[in-house]
């Protein structure tokens, strides 16, 4: 189970006022502390302070160190350390870090589960949950060439110049050829053991749980309805304002531009809907930078009726 948007938002607003993230070498800075060294390299590059946030956060929340505590948790801990007394920021970065604890200690046993048989039915098949969920933790080509090469997959003719749903989709039909499906698997669970865990290879049964769902692809003229709703919005609109928003995206370098408004917005849409909630990272973005209340409440209703 991811974090949730609610507390995401807290930990955002509360990291932009109180910590370091005007430049990445300010940030950069704090990673000092042996609590959070270990994730140094982790410090995203991005064109501005929320960019640079949002990409921390996801960064750090799925990474824990030997003794299993968060990794996002210590640099709410770190940055509490380090704010003045009497600023407000340490109280409150220390309170996030103890609801932080709690949620991510719950969703140990409410984390989403991959059950063996929904993404590997036999050694050297696999399944769409199984493509979307190692495009999910590997939408980086780079690493995802890594992981298929740490798995012993040839992929001399791969095409890296894809959306993460398709060099995954590319990656699995290949190693199904080459049998190594199951090497895939086992590489990614070695690093993400959580996001792998299933009845009889965790120790403990978690049946029962939800597993990754894939989401229908849409029509030509639903991707069309979604983009006029998205152009819409005034912070869409302007080309200039359009860019700002979708820099903050991090795949926004694989979006295709246009110097024509309507095809660089379908060109959004579509990119979104080829990354595993690219849509929803847009959405909040948006529910951060769009000033129009009753246009933004549009577009969110669309996406909910054509992407249930």
């Amino acid at each position: 189970m991811g974090l949730s948007s609610d507390l995401t938002g807290r930990i955002r607003e509360t990291m932009l006022r109180c910590g370091p993230f005007r430049g990445t070498n300010d940030l950069s800075a704090i990673f000092v502390d042996s609590r959070i060294s270990a994730w140094r390299y982790l410090v995203p590059e991005a064109g501005n302070e929320f960019g640079r946030a949002m990409a921390l956060i996801a960064a750090l929340y799925e990474q824990e160190n030997t003794t299993g505590e968060n990794a996002l948790v210590l640099l709410l801990r770190v940055l509490s350390d380090l704010s003045g007394a009497g600023t407000g920021c340490r109280g409150k970065l220390a309170a996030l870090a103890d609801e932080l604890a709690q949620e991510v200690q719950g969703s140990d046993t409410e984390i989403t589960l991959i059950e063996k048989e929904n993404f590997m039915p036999e050694s050297t098949s696999w399944t769409p949950a199984l493509r979307d969920l190692l495009a999910d933790i590997y939408p980086d080509p780079a690493d995802a060439r890594r992981v298929a090469q740490d798995a012993g997959l040839n992929l001399a003719s791969l095409d890296l110049k894809q959306t993460p749903i398709n060099i995954w989709h590319d990656i699995l039909n290949e190693a199904q050829k080459q049998e190594r499906v199951e090497a895939i698997i086992t590489v990614a669970r070695e690093q993400y053991p959580k996001r792998f865990s299933s009845p009889g290879t965790d120790g403990g049964d978690k049946g029962g749980k939800e597993g990754v769902r894939t989401r229908r692809e849409l029509t030509t003229k639903e991707k069309q309805e979604l983009a006029k709703a998205l152009l819409a919005l005034p912070s869409m609109a302007d080309n200039n304002h359009r860019q700002a928003v979708i820099g903050q995206l991090r795949f926004a370098s694989q979006i295709p531009t246009s110097t024509v408004a309507k095809i660089h917005v379908l060109n959004i849409v579509t990119t979104c809907l080829g990354y595993t909630n690219g849509i929803n990272d847009l959405v909040e973005i948006l529910g951060y930078t769009e000033e129009d209340g009753e246009k933004m409440q549009a577009f969110e209703e669309t996406v909910k009726r054509l992407l249930p």
